[in-house]
This record gives structure tokens, sequence and C-alpha cells, in this order.
């Protein structure tokens, strides 16, 4: 059965799970929800194989939280690379019993002026990436009857402007585990869905922020993001592995949208379609001024 979670219930304050000998691949961790979640994966019990671009940062997440993590440095849109860091992590920590593909970049745009290699390397990083993350993995997954936990967002199914790369990598995403929920079923690997909303990331952050997007907001009426704190999200993550739930979603309204995506469409075009217009012309005015 599905399980609705809830961002701010008294849910988020039950008795914390536990899952002590698991071992748990986090992709995107050097950082924001990833390096919250190998925190609260270690607290619970788990040992936590850490992956991300970001070597520095990534080192100093491992070495904080001691010799139950064990980094790779890799650039999750290399399959050869991702596939040699699992390779190296079974051999340290044994088989995989969950992974939670989490790397993902955001980069706004105009879909009109948008560079095609800032949507190709976006589209690369949230959508191939958490392929090849999940890909990789499989193998040692089957061998544990382990759970995916894919990242994606409300943008997969409810589209705003200046982000047409992320919406359709991350609806891209929405398919792929769909799709491997049929594929993978007789290997006994369940697959869950986790539904992003605003979350206080400095990627988050940086979009919502952007003046342009500040234009678009402050002419909804009733706009008011209010984000959840990466601890929430990490602890959801621990709690979605202990029950390998099908799907998370952070807010009351991600129920609508995600369960009736062509009307939350439209009635997000119908909220912020006059602010998107103004703004753009309004651009356009001042550059050909």
């Amino acid at each position: 059965m599905t399980r609705l979670v809830w961002f701010g219930t008294l849910e988020s304050m039950a008795r914390p799970e536990r899952l002590d000998g698991k071992v748990v691949l986090v992709s995107g961790a050097a950082n924001g929800i990833g390096a919250a979640v190998a925190r609260a994966l270690v607290d619970a019990g788990a040992s936590v194989a850490l992956l991300d671009v970001e070597g520095d940062a990534l080192r100093e997440v491992e070495a904080a939280l001691g010799d139950r993590a064990y980094a790779q440095v890799v650039d999750v849109t290399d399959f050869d690379a991702v596939s040699a860091a699992v390779t190296s992590l079974v051999a340290h920590l044994g088989d995989i019993d969950a992974v939670i593909a989490n790397a993902g970049i955001e980069t706004l745009g105009w879909a009109d002026e948008m560079p095609s290699e800032d949507f190709r390397r976006v589209v690369e990083v949230n959508l191939i990436g958490t392929w090849n993350t999940v890909r990789a993995s499989i193998e040692s997954l089957e061998r544990r009857r382990g759970y995916i936990l894919i990242v994606t967002s409300l943008s997969a199914v409810s589209n705003g402007p200046m982000n047409a790369a992320y919406n359709a990598a991350k609806a891209g995403v929405v398919a792929m585990a769909r799709t491997m929920r049929l594929d993978l079923r007789h290997a006994g690997v369940d697959i869950g869905l986790s539904y992003l909303t605003y979350t206080d990331t400095p990627t988050a952050r940086r979009a919502v922020e952007d003046p342009r997007m500040q234009s678009i907001l402050r002419g909804v009426r009733g706009a008011s993001l209010r984000p959840i704190p990466v601890d929430v999200v990490a602890q959801r993550y621990v709690r979605a592995i202990a029950r390998r739930d099908r799907r998370l979603l952070f807010d009351r309204s991600s129920r609508l949208v995600v369960a009736m995506p062509e009307l939350a469409q439209a009635i997000l075009e119908r909220m912020m379609g006059k602010q998107v217009v103004q703004l753009r012309r309004s651009e356009r005015h001042r550059d050909d001024g």
C-alpha cells in the first residue's frame, strides 16, 4: 500500500527507524540532501557508500561519518566510472541493500535562450546519471533483494517556467522508475519515488531566489514558499528504506499534483502565465532599448 508522507505532521516525530547492518549507496552525497541523508543513515546504523564529483566536500563528509562511510569521487554521467566505484564499494562494504539516486543539478533559463550544452548537462546528470547509478548497482541489489529510492520532483508532473531541462529530466526519471518496477519485480527489488518540492539546499534557493522567479512569484496570489529542512528529508529517506515505500510526498498539495497532473498543470499555467508574459515582454523591451 502506498504511504503518503507529509512534511510537518506528527509522523515526522515518530520513533526513528533502524537500518543496522544495511549498506546504502547515496549519490550526490557531498552536500545538501545527500550529505544530510548520509548522516541520518549512519545514525540509523547503516554503512554508507558516498558518490559525488565534488571531491574535497565528499571527503569531508566521509571523514565526519567515520568507519561506516566509504567515498568514491565520480561523475555520475560516466557509466564506466560509476561501475568501477560500485565494484570498489561492494568489495569494501559488502552488497548494497539500498540506493538513493539523489545527484542532480538545475540551470534556469528561458527555453528559447538556454544554450544547448546547458540543457544537455542537466539531462545528463539528472536522468542519465540516475540511470548509471541504478544500473551499476542492480546486480548487487538483486543479491540483497534491495530497494531503490529515485529522487524526482514535483517539476516532473507540474512544469513551471525557465526549467525545461530540469523538468524534462525529472519526468524521464519518473518514467524510468515506473518501468523498472515492472522489469525488476521478479528479483524482489522495490523502487520508490521521492517527489521533492522546495527544499532548503543551495541549488533550490538559487532557483527560487532568482530575480526572474521572484518577479513571477510576486504576481501569484497566495504564493508563499517555505523550504523543507534537509534533515527532515533525510529522516524520511531513512524511513522509506526501512518501509520500502513506493512514493514520498512532502506537503498536502503534492497529492493533487501527482494524482492529477493535467489539472495541476492547468492551475499552474493560470496562476503564472500572466506574470511570465509580462516579465518576458519587459525583458525584450529593455533589451531593445
